[in-house]
């Protein structure tokens, strides 16, 4: 299998190429996941682009960074991104937002994309949150791509989750 080069990228930096190539290797018929959120949502986005082979779901939750992503779709049977839209701002937002959130990927081009009333760090909420169709970045992991959004550009709308009961 050939070797990408991650070695100018914050993915090289930190390692993520070389564990997630000998994962590859070593497993060369399973499906690839990538599940990432906030600065992990940009980097599987990155991986995603340089992968040698095809990814079966990526799932970017609210993500976050600056550089440049490259051409992914090609290789990428089906891509759900999830975005917080709080409602009530905090710090986690203001960090998102400092951090690039959003910036390098062409969102219009996942085969689902919504958002959900809720803050950056809860990314348990935005994973389980259904998009209108009652489909969920969790339940892309289980089911089959064509079953989430059956072509890019796909917006699921909006979702509100309950707020938290008082006890």
């Amino acid at each position: 299998m050939k070797q990408q080069n991650y070695s100018n990228s914050l993915v090289g930096r930190f390692g993520y190429s070389q564990k997630i190539n000998d994962t590859v290797t070593d497993n060369p018929a399973e499906p690839i996941n990538l599940v990432g959120h906030s600065y992990g949502g940009h980097t599987a986005a990155q991986i995603a682009s340089k992968s040698p082979v095809p990814i079966n779901n990526l799932i970017t939750v609210d993500p976050v960074g600056r550089g440049e992503i490259g051409s992914f779709r090609s290789n990428v049977k089906n891509w759900v991104n999830v975005t917080a839209n709080p409602s009530s701002r905090n710090f986690s937002d203001t960090i998102a937002s400092l951090g690039g959130k959003g910036a390098g990927l062409t969102l219009g081009k996942a085969n689902a994309s919504y958002s959900v009333d809720t803050n950056h760090a809860n990314f348990g909420t935005m994973m389980t949150a259904p998009g209108v169709n009652g489909f969920s970045a969790q339940n892309a992991l289980s089911q089959n791509a064509s079953t989430v959004g059956s072509s890019p550009s796909q917006n699921l709308g909006s979702f509100n989750p309950a707020p938290p009961s008082k006890h």
